[in-house]
């Protein structure tokens, strides 16, 4: 029975190492997706951001330049 004993207390000590190991490469697995998620969702949401900040700029750009016309026409308006 000793020989039983020494062999299913290898085998225990095997699963429980590749039971390490496994859980090893899923935690890492998981630690890199998550890093790789969070660098792709940062440079999304600075692509967004420049994105609308430019439209933004391009629409105070235009409304300046339309708010200039009407300054510029009520100007000569009055001048005549």
């Amino acid at each position: 029975m000793d020989m039983r004993d020494g062999k299913k207390k290898r085998w225990h000590v095997s699963a429980a190492m590749i039971l390490a190991i496994v859980s090893t490469v899923i935690c890492v697995s998981f630690l890199i997706n998550t890093a790789k998620l969070k660098k792709e969702l940062y440079e999304e949401t600075k692509d967004y951001m420049m994105d609308s900040n430019a439209q933004a700029g391009e629409n105070i750009a235009y409304q300046m330049k339309t708010d200039l016309q009407l300054v510029e026409g009520l100007a000569e308006s009055i001048g005549n």
